[in-house]
């Protein structure tokens, strides 16, 4: 009888230290200051973003392949950005120039064979009001975009290109949702290209200077304090070919 007692009292306590170390592994995130994202994944492409002093210092691939992304801040507004290869040999130089709020206002490409320079401005709250992207070798692929606002979210964005609409882009979202991180589009460089929208995106229509269309449907699963911790991206293309992918977010408490 008292061996039997002891078995059940250490199935007990490990079944117990099992579940705790499982809900130590796996927390519900929440922040009630800034939360910024520390992982996210496109379908099966894994990404990494880490961070000192509260600004992004590194973003490379979760399986450890592709270029190493390495952002070295020269002064309050000047930072240098190198695409490592694992041999350490430079892919890409770029240098952003960032406004009061951390914002980009000009990117740079450095390069003798595609250069490139996008421009960037933004209203007093940091929402993108206009980008402006010159190609010097390229002079046809110039453009300019200009950025509308409803209620703090994005609703329409329309690009130009040689003066007139090259596309349109038009968005809609969850009024019941609260948006707590720069979630879609970030480029991997989350809070850098101005504030993002209040609400979380419901779709995303670009319709074309041909007439054809593309749209972007997402729903979420959401955590207890708001936190996206996966959301479903259904694509419908200009030829209604249906796609699906889940992207996945972690964060960290700044």
């Amino acid at each position: 009888m008292k061996k039997s007692k002891l078995l059940i009292l250490i199935i007990s306590l490990v079944v117990s230290l099992s579940c705790k170390n499982e809900s130590e592994a796996q927390p519900d995130f929440s922040c009630d200051k800034a939360a910024k994202i520390t992982k996210q994944s496109f379908g099966d492409l894994g990404m990494i973003i880490e961070y000192s002093n509260g600004k992004i210092s590194k973003v490379y691939r979760a399986d450890g392949k592709g270029l190493t992304e390495n952002y070295n801040y020269k002064s309050a507004t000047e930072v240098e950005i190198k695409r490592i290869f694992s041999d350490g040999g430079v892919g890409n130089l770029f240098n952003a120039t960032l406004n009061s709020m951390g914002y980009v206002t000009k990117f740079v490409q450095i390069s003798d064979v595609a250069p490139y320079t996008i421009e960037y401005t933004y209203d007093a709250q940091g929402y993108p009001l206009t980008s402006k992207a010159v190609y010097p070798k390229e002079a046809s692929s110039n453009s300019n975009s200009v950025y509308t606002y409803s209620n703090g979210n994005l609703t329409k964005k329309v690009t130009y290109q040689n003066g007139a609409v090259f596309y349109t882009e038009d968005y809609t979202y969850y009024e019941d949702k609260i948006n707590k991180a720069d979630l879609i589009g970030n480029g991997n460089t989350p809070d850098m290209y101005g504030k993002f929208s209040t609400n979380l995106l419901k779709t995303h229509k670009t319709t074309n200077a041909d007439k054809t269309t593309e749209l972007y449907e997402y729903t979420y699963d959401v955590n207890a304090a708001g936190f996206v911790k996966s959301l479903t991206e259904k694509h419908t293309d200009s030829k209604a070919k249906v796609t699906s992918q889940v992207n996945k977010y972690e964060y960290v408490c700044l």
